[in-house]
């Protein structure tokens, strides 16, 4: 995580109970940004407003739930559309993803955090309902 970015008290609590009751290995959370001391949630961008009316169609995502389910398709929907709606300091995964995917490669100046998704491509991606991540910005 950035040091940067503060997780909510329940985040890690959620996700790893999401985890636990499901069959999914990975879940993630939306974020709030603070930009010039003021909040801003995922909804309030025009952009993320249309890309939920997107995934609902491109996905069959019911944006209406408060856990959204991805299959294999996520990760190159996301490359292929642009839209994102996690944030890697928010993701919580099983150890053994871990162990079969490896860790981030170092070796990369930049976009290591989507190269490290692309090998969790095969697992599927859980959102926790809530906003779980204050991403605080100067």
């Amino acid at each position: 995580m950035d040091s940067d970015d503060e997780w909510f008290p329940e985040h890690l609590e959620e996700c790893v109970k999401a985890i636990e009751v499901t069959d999914y290995s990975i879940c993630s959370a939306l974020w709030i940004e603070e930009k010039a001391g003021k909040l801003y949630s995922l909804n309030e961008y025009e952009w993320f407003v249309d890309s939920k009316k997107r995934i609902e169609m491109d996905l069959n995502i019911d944006i209406n739930r408060k856990v959204w389910v991805f299959d294999e398709r996520f990760f190159c929907y996301t490359l292929c559309t642009g839209f994102y709606c996690y944030h890697i300091n928010t993701i919580v995964l099983k150890r053994e993803i871990i162990k079969q995917v490896g860790f981030f490669n170092e070796k990369m100046k930049s976009n290591e955090d989507m190269e490290f998704l692309r090998g969790c491509n095969k697992f599927c991606v859980f959102k926790a309902p809530q906003y779980q991540l204050n991403c605080l910005k100067s």
